[in-house]
């Protein structure tokens, strides 16, 4: 049964940074040790200032949890950026 996570952001935009990112290491293996492939993790943007105005405190898109590796240096070759 999949499950729902929720998570405050910066911000999301997927077309422009694929991947997602962690403050620290702690961060990431607390998220990874909760969650197995099949479970969504809901982002939100924060309300404070690092965050978009129009983004702040609403719901901004969600990720499906997966365990395959990805190496991000090449996928963010990949990105168009303007």
């Amino acid at each position: 049964m999949e499950r729902l996570f929720v998570t405050k952001v910066w911000g999301f935009d997927p077309e422009e940074w694929p991947i997602m990112g962690f403050g620290n290491k702690g961060a990431q293996n607390k998220l990874l040790g909760e969650v197995s492939p099949g479970d969504w993790l809901v982002l939100v943007g924060t309300k404070g200032p690092e965050t978009a105005e129009e983004d702040q405190g609403r719901l901004l898109g969600r990720i499906q949890v997966a365990r395959n590796q990805v190496d991000t240096e090449e996928l963010l070759k990949t990105v168009d950026y303007p």
